[in-house]
């Protein structure tokens, strides 16, 4: 990745443990946990369903099955949780 340049969606970033509640889910890698759960964090004021679509697309890009869009913007925690069969 060139220095300054947007992150692709096969560019691996610095990662480190994924936790929630202090539980250790497996290291995280930008928009994969262990491979098997897509995250896709954001700091906006609120969520659109472009920011929804992104996600879907992304799930059957990677040929994932499940999904978690997590927003930290908004004045509580909001998140969507979304399953897609990667047979189809």
């Amino acid at each position: 990745m060139r220095p300054g340049a947007a992150p692709g969606p096969n560019d691996r970033l610095a990662g480190g443990p994924a936790l929630i509640s202090t539980c250790v889910l497996g290291e995280f890698e930008p928009r994969r946990v262990e491979g098997y759960v897509l995250v896709e964090l954001k700091a906006l004021c609120k969520l659109t369903e472009a920011h929804c679509a992104q996600v879907i697309n992304y799930l059957k890009a990677y040929r994932l099955g499940v999904a978690l869009l997590i927003n930290f913007g908004e004045a509580s925690l909001n998140f969507r949780c979304f399953l897609h069969n990667p047979s189809h």
